[in-house]
């Protein structure tokens, strides 16, 4: 499987970030990369977080994983972007995922940690 991962300067402009994460995408997908990943806070990022996060923080079902997710599908790939979601009344940082054959995101937030005795550790 080839992954490439992407790097992009983003800014406090979500629907430019999704644009800039689209032309990478399919240009990794051109090149043959089956996942493209992109950094957390990619579809949204201040230097400072501040009282602008809870206003653009969105269920995972919400329009930018869904747009993530037409991403997906669109290039065939499977596409991993950070973006600010809600959790409960609580906005939060988290990773959306999404793959052609799957509506919008399917995992979010960090990987369980390893557990001593069994579990599944640190893969996704």
């Amino acid at each position: 499987m080839k992954i490439a991962l992407g790097q992009l300067a983003s800014g406090a402009d979500v629907r430019a970030n999704l644009a800039a994460i689209d032309r990478f995408a399919a240009e990794a997908a051109g090149d043959g990369a089956a996942l493209v990943a992109f950094p957390e806070y990619a579809t949204y990022e201040k230097k400072k977080v501040d009282a602008t996060f809870p206003a653009v923080a969105e269920p995972l079902d919400g329009p930018v994983c869904r747009e993530l997710g037409t991403m997906a599908r669109r290039h065939r790939i499977a596409l991993v972007a950070g973006v600010v979601e809600t959790s409960g009344d609580v906005p939060r940082g988290g990773r959306a995922a999404g793959r052609p054959s799957l509506p919008g995101a399917r995992h979010h937030g960090p990987p369980p940690p390893h557990r001593a005795g069994g579990g599944r550790g640190g893969d996704l």
